[in-house]
């Protein structure tokens, strides 16, 4: 029982560390690489190519040194990033002029954590083959260490957003993983004394003495082989796409990439438990039923609830993820291959973040991958059920009722779509309930038309660019520029992200967020027309709207992260805001709080902020070290802008913490939304609140003397606000700072 508990502890501490550590890094890179999706997908790749190495190492280490002489090797190996730990950002992070942001963070994450991180990963595999080496009764089986393994994965995922970041600072949590890491390297090397100690009898690991041994990796046949990669490619790329997904075409959410990473690791735990439950026993009856549930969602013209969808693509995902890890361990090899095995299966699953973190934002400027893998495990794991045990015959009266309800579906969505998308949703589920069978036995009897029907139907949501002026997909995320009437609309994901009216005499003023009767608008009616200095700075370009506040001798500075952005900004015939602007634009490609800080010292009259409208939060630009930077840059009676609107996070209180940190003063305003501009809220600081006075003292409405950029403004109905102290009591959450962040504690739960 000690022996057991010793390699199953080891196991669970030696996954926990890799799962707390790339939450970390990620956190530790957010100042360089912003917060865009790609950052967590690149660092899932990186870390999933290393797990490739790991594996790779365990499989012809010990083929090529034998258990005895790799084992005191991989001690040696392990005791020694010990001597560069904790884990730290290079100094030169910042990726150089025309390298891909991609491939330079693929490089700085090899720099961190490389070694360690390779030698960690090494533990799934390595620790199972030495326990299959003891004379342990249960040596014969040691894959139940892999659920062991993955149950601390999931708790150290679960554990770092909701329990370890928002209590510990990043110097704490380094040094906490470096201590996690010296208490492995000591269980690793207890295992290894048992393993010497317990030796089996036997010509290989994973015989039990006096057994025979086993067939040799010329057994183990391509065709099997291949099989094994598929089943892992699937669900790895199915969890990065699906995240992908629904964070730009359904509902960005914080903290959303957990859900599918906690699913893709439970499943794991649930296909290689010693007992599977029946839940994954169902899976691949329900797998047909949910692909054909999630396929008629997608069908262009019928809405559905945000909450609905995602917990439909989360089922799916979840029974594809039961079904494929499934398949794995019911055809596990003896543990003499086992690291074969294990090799085959990184080798499957980091193809998985090659495909969605390299090659699909090259090849696609939309968000495909996810459809398109969607299909492909389809037409694998219905086709491979296909080749089981034919089911039990369903009588013939409630064969008829589910043919009933499958062929009644057309009419009963068409009922439901022109009555809401909740009824739409009901009759989905009931559609999923009602006619499982018959979808199944479709699905077991015709498994190929099957999957051509349904890859039909997910054909139908592929996004084309007819409705498009541009679309561009970068290491940021989608943009695309739209037509809507007189406006062109710049959508990032699923948020507006500004626009511009092009009718003659409306063109030069800013709409949207930054509309003349907006908060912002206001800002710069009252001290851009008697500014402290003609130097404004704007962190986060958008469409330049912004620009459109600009007089002759001023000079606006935008700084940018996405050059699609900056390409899209810059082109005339989509936004004119720059090109019309009387002002002097320059535009510094980079991450905005770097750049800023290259900046002369109490330069700027007016210093917007513009980076939190999206839904992947870029926290280090909101830090007290960040704001103290700001404040710098400021000329004496300058302000500092907030544009804090966002659906998901509330970051008023982050901004007021900050703010009474550093002893500024600051004012708030929310507007309720209008068709046009939307719900809005913006904060503004300043180092005294006589400089604020003047904000709130100008008309509510527009008057025909109002000008911006030479043109008179157009009027809007608008339910204004009003500008009111920013409080030290509005500021609930902590202070956020470069080593500590919360993000859990500021999100909109509701």
């Amino acid at each position: 029982m000690l022996v057991v508990l010793l390699f199953a502890v080891a196991s669970f501490v030696s996954a926990g560390l890799l799962f707390m550590v790339q939450p970390m890094v990620a956190k530790l890179v957010l100042p360089t690489f912003g917060g865009s999706p790609a950052v967590w997908n690149t660092s899932m790749l990186f870390f999933q190519t290393v797990l490739l190495a790991g594996y790779s190492y365990a499989h012809f280490s010990t083929r090529w040194l034998g258990l005895r002489r790799q084992t005191v090797v991989h001690v040696a190996a392990l005791a020694a990033p010990l001597l560069v730990l904790p884990v730290a950002l290079p100094v030169e992070a910042f990726p150089p002029d025309g390298v891909m942001p991609a491939v330079w963070l693929l490089y700085v994450l090899a720099v961190m954590v490389g070694a360690p991180f390779l030698l960690v990963s090494t533990s799934a595999p390595l620790l199972q083959l030495w326990y299959s080496a003891t004379d342990h009764h249960r040596a014969g089986d040691p894959y139940f260490l892999y659920a062991a393994g993955n149950s601390g994965s999931l708790l150290a995922l679960l554990a770092y957003p909701f329990l370890i970041e928002p209590t510990l600072s990043l110097p704490t949590q380094t040094r906490l993983w470096s201590a996690g890491y010296a208490i492995f390297v000591v269980l690793a090397l207890a295992c290894v004394a048992t393993v010497h100690r317990r030796r089996a009898v036997a010509s290989e690991p994973g015989t039990p003495a006096g057994g025979d041994a086993p067939s040799g990796v010329a057994s183990v046949g391509r065709r099997r082989q291949l099989t094994w990669v598929m089943l892992a490619f699937l669900p790895s790329s199915l969890m990065l796409g699906l995240t992908q997904f629904v964070s730009t075409d359904i509902a960005a959410f914080p903290l959303l990439w957990v859900v599918p990473l906690s699913v893709y690791l439970l499943s794991f735990i649930v296909a290689f438990a010693q007992r599977r439950p029946r839940v994954a026993l169902a899976a691949g009856r329900v797998l047909p039923a949910a692909t054909l549930a999630i396929a008629v969602t997608m069908i262009p013209g019928l809405t559905f609830p945000a909450g609905f969808e995602i917990t439909l693509h989360l089922l799916f995902f979840t029974t594809v993820a039961l079904v494929a890890h499934g398949r794995l361990a019911d055809d596990r090899p003896p543990p003499a291959r086992l690291t074969h095995f294990y090799l085959l299966v990184s080798i499957g699953g980091a193809l998985g973040g090659v495909f969605n973190g390299l090659l699909a934002p090259v090849l696609f400027d939309h968000v495909i991958e996810y459809l398109l893998v969607t299909a492909a495990a389809v037409v694998v794991l219905v086709g491979l059920q296909a080749r089981g045990p034919r089911p039990r015959p369903v009588a013939p009266r409630r064969r008829a009722l589910e043919a009933s309800a499958v062929f009644g579906a057309p009419w009963l969505l068409q009922q439901g779509v022109e009555r809401g998308g909740y009824v739409a949703a009901a009759v989905v589920v009931g559609l999923l309930l009602g006619a499982r069978r018959v979808v199944s036995l479709v699905a077991e009897r015709r498994p190929a038309a099957f999957a051509v029907g349904v890859s039909v139907v997910l054909a139908t949501a592929m996004p084309v660019s007819t409705d498009a002026l541009r679309t561009e997909r970068t290491f940021f995320g989608v943009a695309r520029v739209e037509a809507e009437g007189d406006q062109h609309v710049l959508v990032h994901g699923t948020t507006i992200h500004g626009s511009q009216d092009r009718r003659p005499g409306q063109v030069t003023v800013p709409q949207s967020y930054y509309h003349p009767t907006s908060p912002i608008g206001e800002v710069f009616a009252v001290y851009g027309q008697r500014p402290v200095t003609d130097n404004v700075a704007i962190l986060g370009l958008g469409t330049g709207a912004l620009a459109g506040y600009g007089r002759d001798g001023q000079a606006f500075t935008f700084y940018e992260i996405d050059q699609a952005i900056v390409d899209i900004a810059t082109d005339p015939q989509l936004f004119s805001y720059l090109s019309d602007t009387a002002a002097d634009v320059d535009i510094v490609l980079g991450d905005g709080r770097s750049a800023l800080a290259d900046a002369p010292d109490r330069h700027y009259g007016i210093i917007v902020v513009d980076v939190f409208s999206s839904d992947a939060i870029p926290v280090h630009l909101l830090t007290a070290e960040a704001v103290q930077m700001y404040r710098s840059k400021l000329a004496p009676g300058g302000v500092l802008a907030f544009h804090t609107s966002n659906r998901h996070i509330d970051l008023e209180p982050v901004v007021a913490g900050v703010a009474a940190h550093l002893g500024l003063t600051g004012v708030v305003r929310s507007d309720a939304g209008d068709p046009v501009r939307g719900r809005l809220n913006w904060v503004v600081l300043a180092e005294s609140a006589q400089v604020l006075e003047s904000l709130g003292q100008r008309s509510p409405r527009p008057g025909r003397d109002d000008r911006v950029g030479g043109h008179d403004e157009a009027p809007q109905s608008a339910s204004r606000g009003t500008w009111r102290p920013l409080t030290a009591e509005t500021g609930h959450a902590p202070v956020w700072t470069d080593d500590f962040s919360d993000v859990v504690r500021v999100v909109r739960w509701r």
